[in-house]
């Protein structure tokens, strides 16, 4: 599902991609209505077991991008699991917490790593990869909600306030086999 405003967007580009010729752009203007359009959620019922959600991402400057897994199908209520948010100088926060700085400009590679059902524990784990470096990895981080279980919604949201985009390429939600 994608949810947009005027000049607030998601759409397939040929601008950038990571691999291969088209990516994901989420273009934002300024906007009075709101700081969560364009939005961009899958809906998911991965309930036991791992899930590994893995994507490229690039920021232009001032682009603010916001992830996050919930157990809910509609917004409200609910519990919260991995979250990840990008600010306008390449801020990395994980479930708002200060992790890195990440480049603008430049793609670079994200993982998640989340039990869930029985096996939930409350943490995830989050790696990095910028090219050129070592992937820089945040082993048993805490989900927003330490009871999360289920993944039924992933939330992409580009939460600026002023024109600028990011681009998304290589999304793979996929079960971890044991």
């Amino acid at each position: 599902m994608i949810v947009e405003e005027e000049g607030a967007t998601v759409r397939v580009t040929d601008e950038q991609a990571a691999i291969g010729r088209h990516s994901l752009k989420f273009a934002d203007v300024p906007s009075s209505e709101s700081d969560w359009k364009p939005q961009m959620s899958y809906l998911s019922n991965f309930t036991e077991g791992v899930a590994r959600l893995s994507f490229d991402l690039r920021l232009e400057p001032g682009a603010i991008a916001w992830m996050e897994w919930l157990d809910m199908a509609e917004w409200g209520t609910g519990r919260r699991g991995p979250k990840l948010e990008v600010d306008g100088a390449g801020r990395l926060k994980a479930s708002d917490s200060p992790l890195m700085t990440v480049p603008l400009g430049q793609w670079f590679h994200v993982e998640i790593v989340c039990s869930l059902g029985q096996q939930a524990t409350g943490f995830y784990d989050l790696t990095v990869t910028i090219p050129g470096q070592k992937p820089t990895m945040f082993p048993w981080f805490p989900c927003g909600d330490w009871k999360f279980q289920i993944l039924r919604r992933l939330v992409f949201v580009s939460q600026a306030t002023q024109s600028t985009a990011f681009y998304l390429d290589n999304i793979k939600l996929e079960a971890v086999e044991e």
